[in-house]
């Protein structure tokens, strides 16, 4: 399913009379969402996004969210991370690492500030010293490797 305006509206239970300028919060987890095909120009104020466990394969949407603080992008088949070219900045971004992960987002994008990032990790790559490689920082960056699913 691609992901509108108007399905936002639908899934907040509003529909027309919900001003989506001042939406903070969305959580489309588990929803089937492929594709995300929204304005984010009227998404200002958007702070928490959880999209984890769809199918989305995309990242470019998060391009102009400025605001967004809190990004949960786990287990969806992303292919394109370009969307981290211009968004560097959270207070806690999740993913999860797949065959893609390690040389599309971990070696390509540096300069990250990032207060908690989760990785449901797969294999035994030292990521965190990759990403510091990349990403030396003053902020907390903290890696939740191989131990997620015990926590739930």
């Amino acid at each position: 399913m691609k992901l509108t305006e108007l399905n936002i509206k639908n899934y907040i239970n509003e529909g027309d009379n919900i001003n989506i300028n001042k939406i903070k919060a969305i959580n489309l987890h588990n929803k089937q969402i492929s594709s995300i095909n929204i304005n984010t120009n009227i998404f200002t104020n958007l702070e928490y996004l959880n999209l984890c466990e769809n199918n989305i394969i995309d990242t470019t949407f998060l391009e102009e969210l400025n605001s967004l603080y809190y990004l949960d992008l786990r287990k969806n088949p992303i292919l394109n991370y370009k969307g981290f070219e211009k968004k560097r900045t959270f207070g806690y971004l999740a993913l999860s690492e797949d065959k893609y992960f390690l040389d599309n987002f971990i070696s390509h994008f540096k300069r990250f500030n990032i207060g908690i990032f989760l990785i449901e990790n797969k294999t035994e790559a030292n990521i965190y010293k990759m990403f510091n490689q990349n990403n030396p920082s003053k902020y907390l960056v903290l890696f939740l490797l191989n131990i997620y699913d015990k926590l739930i």
